[in-house]
This record gives structure tokens, C-alpha cells and sequence, in this order.
């Protein structure tokens, strides 16, 4: 499996639990009709980033935590190669300076 599709797996499946989460909780949550979409956009974002954090931290202790992101192996990347127009101070660091 690549690092790209490891990658999407790991992301996305915090933010499927966390819609999830939000969703669950909206179903015992009786509020008005326009206030309710934005109410499940925040929690979707807030259970998603709480739930995230809790894995990731988890996952640092015990591996077998990353399950809970869909798939316990995390993206490896290649070092990026350092060329004079990437490096901080390279060539096209600041716009405009010759």
C-alpha cells in the first residue's frame, strides 16, 4: 500500500468517527432547524479533532491504537532533497530579490 493512500486512510477515518460522533449526538439534541447544520459542521470538526488527538497520542505508547485510524502503519516520506531554491535563504525564498 503506498504512503499516499496510507495517508487518506489515516485521515479520513477521524473524520468519518467524528461526523459519526456528531451525528449521534444531534439525534439527542432537539434544536432549531437553522441553527442545527452548523451545530453538526462544529462538532463534526471538534469530535474529529479531539478524536485524532486522543489516537495519535495513544498510538505513541501503543501501536495497536493506530487501528483506530483505519490502519496502524503511518506514511513513511523520503527526506526532501535540499536544492538552492527550496533551502530557507535559497535563491527563491523571497520574491521580487535578485
Amino acid at each position: 500500500m503506498t504512503n499516499l493512500v496510507v495517508s487518506w486512510i489515516r485521515t479520513f477515518t477521524p473524520v468519518l468517527v467524528g461526523g459519526l460522533i456528531a451525528w449521534l449526538v444531534r439525534q439527542g439534541v432537539k434544536v432549531d432547524t437553522s441553527v442545527a447544520q452548523p451545530l453538526t459542521e462544529a462538532l463534526t470538526v471538534i469530535f474529529t479533532a479531539v478524536y485524532y488527538f486522543l489516537v495519535r497520542t495513544l498510538e505513541t505508547w501503543w501501536p495497536g491504537f493506530g487501528w483506530l485510524l483505519g490502519i496502524p502503519k503511518q506514511p513513511a516520506y523520503p527526506p526532501a532533497e535540499v536544492t538552492a531554491g527550496n533551502r530557507p535563504g535559497g535563491a527563491h525564498s523571497s520574491p521580487g530579490r535578485m
